[in-house]
């Protein structure tokens, strides 16, 4: 459970850098 939110918000992170990108 713990690693699924870290990857979730890993994920969400490169999400909000990539529109910024």
């Amino acid at each position: 459970l713990l690693s699924l939110i870290v990857t979730r918000d890993k994920f969400r992170k490169l999400c909000l850098l990539g529109r910024i990108g």
